[in-house]
């Protein structure tokens, strides 16, 4: 069993009816679970659903009691109404975090720093335009200066996350492995990711040493016949762990400025955070993960 924090994010569109109880009991059971809750805005936008602010209201104050922080239900490229959002689920008695979205003015970002101080950025259609993406972020983290941390909305990269001081970010890619048979293993000796292809047994051998200072068999990845999606989901969430611990020393660990004034922030400690994001078809099982130091 890991001895830290296992960092998840759970969307409203994905888990409005599921009960998180049970499952968070069946899949995590005596595991320290730090979650984030997003509504699952752009996932819903993709696939040409709707989410209702009131039943994310409902959502998240049923499962208040599991979740760390939770982020406002975002409009992409519709700023007046993002943050009609924010104060609408304010009047309804919660604290959610601001989000700001490329392309949109910069005057909603000075808006929000003025008033907050964890504030979400996301860059959703923008992934692949790096070079505007950095320069973006880079004017994001110059406006807010001391005043404020951020959370990265699928801000990834290793590019990005060691670029910039994150208070926390989530990511999908930890998913490569059982998606696309890439597995995300992570070297701290070498401070990067490696990306291990499923099946290919020269790749596992020449790594073996790494792999097994992790707790697991490279025959296992190496030979298609032993590949098992548990062990893949463990190894990669096991390597964001690690990864996450490496950016901690590389940037120092990030304070939220002012955290007492987030009255409904329940986990103001210390950052930096990687929350894996888990839909219902990506649940670790965690018996898999080894315990580490």
């Amino acid at each position: 069993m890991i001895d830290t924090p296992l960092r998840i994010l759970l969307s409203y569109h994905y888990y409005r009816n599921v009960d998180l109880n049970n499952a968070l009991a069946r899949h995590f059971a005596d595991l320290h679970l730090d979650i984030f809750a997003d509504s699952g805005a752009f996932s819903a936008m993709t696939q040409g659903a709707k989410i209702s602010l009131e039943g994310y209201a409902t959502w998240i104050k049923k499962w208040k009691h599991l979740i760390s922080c939770y982020a406002n239900l975002d409009v992409i490229m519709d700023a007046e109404t993002t943050w009609e959002n924010q104060q609408r689920l304010e009047d309804m008695g919660l604290q959610p975090i601001p989000v700001f979205h490329v392309l949109e003015d910069w005057k909603w970002l000075e808006h929000y720093v003025e008033r907050y101080s964890y504030i979400a950025l996301g860059v959703a259609g923008m992934q692949q335009r790096k070079d505007a993406v950095m320069a973006w972020l880079a004017r994001c983290f110059a406006i807010a200066g001391d005043r404020a941390v951020f959370h990265g909305f699928a801000l990834t990269s290793w590019q990005v996350m060691k670029a910039f001081p994150w208070y926390s970010v989530d990511s999908s890619s930890w998913g490569r492995g059982f998606r696309y048979g890439e597995v995300p293993v992570f070297c701290k000796r070498e401070g990067r990711f490696l990306r291990l292809k499923l099946g290919d047994l020269t790749t596992w051998i020449r790594h073996a040493g790494l792999v097994q200072s992790l707790g697991f068999n490279p025959a296992d990845f190496g030979y298609r016949k032993n590949n098992s999606r548990e062990k893949v989901c463990a190894i990669s969430a096991l390597s964001y762990i690690l990864a996450e611990r490496w950016l901690r020393k590389h940037h120092g660990e990030i304070e939220i400025p002012n955290s007492l004034t987030e009255r409904d922030l329940r986990d103001t400690s210390l950052g930096f955070k990687i929350y894996l994001v888990v839909t219902s078809h990506d649940v670790p099982n965690v018996q898999f993960l080894p315990a580490t130091s």
